[in-house]
């Protein structure tokens, strides 16, 4: 069984200290990825928080090495753009998207 856990970096570039979720799916880590970037989102629009520039991934434990390293797809690419594509054709996921980040004005 794969271990995987969310990666969440609130403010790149002050001290770049990470969050970290443990999740049991993909499809449990893109939501959430997603929850976090609206959170921020939320935040941010509704002067809570100043301007920031976040990051979040998905990481998987290389029980190899012992380290944790950017979630790799079936095909052997790894990033956000590939988790996109990954859940491209997802309806639910789509669907929880688009509610949480309709919150947002």
């Amino acid at each position: 069984m794969e271990k995987l856990r969310v990666c969440h970096i609130p403010q790149i570039g002050v001290e770049n200290k990470a969050f970290y979720v443990p999740v049991q799916t993909v499809e449990e880590g893109r939501k959430v990825i997603d929850i976090l970037s609206a959170y921020d989102l939320f935040q941010l629009e509704n002067n809570i928080k100043l301007d920031f520039c976040n990051l979040s991934m998905l990481e998987q434990f290389n029980q190899e090495t012992q380290e944790w390293e950017s979630w790799e797809s079936e095909d052997g690419c790894y990033d956000n753009d590939n988790l996109d594509d990954y859940f491209e054709e997802n309806k639910e996921l789509e669907e929880f998207s688009d509610k949480l980040f309709s919150q947002i004005k």
